[in-house]
């Protein structure tokens, strides 16, 4: 997992990721949850990541609400024509 760190207060996730065989049982959250913690202590106030929006993706989407973020902008055809850019955004 990458976390930006400009501005302080909002922080941006660069990548996480799990890798398939050992998907499910709540590593990726666990992680997430502790980068959250970490964000808290340094009094960050937001934390924002952005994915694709293709069908392909759609489970890191479902990740990312299960997980508290709301989608925060959506731009259309911005990685290729139905390939969304979703921005998720969550109060630390």
């Amino acid at each position: 997992m990458t976390i930006s760190d400009r501005p302080a207060e909002a922080r941006d996730i660069g990548a996480i990721g799990v890798s398939p065989d050992r998907k499910g049982p709540g590593i990726g959250a666990a992680m997430l949850s502790y980068q959250e913690a970490e964000l808290a202590k340094v009094e960050a106030r937001i934390l924002i990541v952005e994915t694709l929006g293709t069908d392909d993706f759609q489970p890191t989407c479902d990740f990312y609400q299960k997980n508290g973020f709301d989608e925060e902008a959506r731009i259309h055809d911005f990685y290729k024509d139905g390939g969304d850019k979703i921005v998720f955004w969550q109060r630390v």
